[in-house]
């Protein structure tokens, strides 16, 4: 028997490699203060990302002073149950270690000689009054 495959290009494999878009549950492995290549304070934060049976790391990164930054912080407060914490100005990346939320998972396209990748496009949590529960599918 001999080895048979199908040839396939660099942009096909990256894709196929990639977890399909969609809301997925998470837990926060790791967080901690960082600085943006522009200079501004970000936070790196770590995700376990549970995909069925399996489960994958991928890194998302919120850069304070942009719009876009300071409502992906607000959300994944709220998504974490941090809202109080964040509401008092005390809420630091140790406080995300360990919590678990859901993500709206997204794709980005290789570019800049950076290979295609997962990406977080929003923190999904649950408005004030719902009575829809987010967490009950975590598996932790």
């Amino acid at each position: 028997m001999s080895f048979t495959y199908e040839a396939k290009s660099e942009e096909q494999l990256q894709k196929e490699g990639l977890t399909p878009e969609g809301i997925y549950d998470f837990e926060v492995v790791s967080a901690e203060d960082s600085e943006s290549k522009k200079g501004n304070p970000m936070i790196v934060i770590k995700l376990r990302i549970f995909t069925g049976d399996s489960s994958r790391l991928l890194t998302d990164y919120i850069v304070s002073g942009t719009n876009y930054g300071e409502h992906k912080f607000r959300s994944l407060a709220m998504t974490l149950g941090l809202v109080k914490e964040y509401e008092s100005g005390n809420l630091t990346p140790d406080d995300f270690i360990g919590c678990g939320g859901r993500a709206q998972l997204g794709q980005q396209p290789a570019k800049d000689g950076y290979s295609a990748k997962n990406t977080i496009k929003s923190y999904v949590y649950k408005e004030e009054g719902s009575t829809e529960a987010l967490t009950d599918s975590i598996p932790f």
